[in-house]
Order: C-alpha cells, then sequence, then structure tokens
C-alpha cells in the first residue's frame, strides 16, 4: 500500500540537501534587517504598491494597456503614474489649505474678542489737533 502513495523505490531513504551558504546569506540578512539601521531603512518604506495598483485599476479604469511596444507602455505607465501623484499632491494641499483656513477663522475670532477697532476716519472729517 506504501508504494501506491510514494514514489520512492522500496528501501531507499529520502535525501536532504542543504544549502549552508544559504542558510548563512538568510541568516546575515536578517541581522541587518533587524539592526537599529536595517528598522530606520524599513520604516521610510512602508507602502504597499498593490494599493495604487488596485486604486489605478478601480477609480481610473485602466485594465490594460493602449499602446503597444516597450517603450509606448512604460510611457502609458508613466502618465498614469503622473496623475496618480498628482492627486495624491492636490488632496493633500487641500488638507493643509483648508487647515489653515480653520485656523486663520480661530486667530481672527480671538482677535476681534480681545482688541476692539477703531473707528475709521472718513474721508471729509477734520482732527482737532490740540496745539502747544
Amino acid at each position: 500500500l506504501k508504494s501506491l502513495c510514494h514514489k520512492s523505490a522500496e528501501g531507499q531513504n529520502r535525501r536532504i540537501t542543504v544549502n549552508h551558504r544559504l542558510n548563512e546569506l538568510r541568516a546575515q540578512a536578517r541581522t541587518l534587517l533587524n539592526s537599529p539601521e536595517g528598522k530606520a531603512h524599513r520604516s521610510k518604506h512602508p507602502i504597499e504598491v498593490e494599493a495604487v495598483f488596485g486604486q489605478l485599476k478601480r477609480n481610473n479604469g485602466f485594465t490594460r494597456f493602449s499602446m503597444r511596444g516597450l517603450e509606448k507602455v512604460r510611457l502609458e505607465f508613466l502618465l498614469m503614474a503622473l496623475g496618480h501623484n498628482l492627486r495624491k499632491m492636490v488632496a493633500k494641499a487641500r488638507r493643509f489649505f483648508y487647515h489653515f483656513l480653520a485656523l486663520y477663522r480661530a486667530l481672527r475670532r480671538l482677535t476681534t474678542l480681545f482688541y476692539k477697532p477703531c473707528l475709521p476716519i472718513k474721508h471729509n472729517q477734520t482732527l482737532l489737533l490740540a496745539s502747544t
């Protein structure tokens, strides 16, 4: 029954090979990634690329390239990525502008509470100055 499930010949043992150099390189990469410099480097790149492709496909309807040839496909994708990045920059600037505008309005309300504006002088009004 065992011979029906396993392809190895009867009585032969399995051979397992271990690549020691690969294990050394993996251990070295693990120590570098877990070092303080490696953690700092990894924290700068926490971006998940799949989300960008999903947004391009879903929001822009970009499911296939319309050009042929590697050079034209690169250019078309460059334009799509440029549009995506510009959309992100505009959204970020808009959020900054709205926060800035809210801060300006709050400061303006505070200043009108504490300082009463002076009455403006009309154009035809003459001022009486004390003479010395």
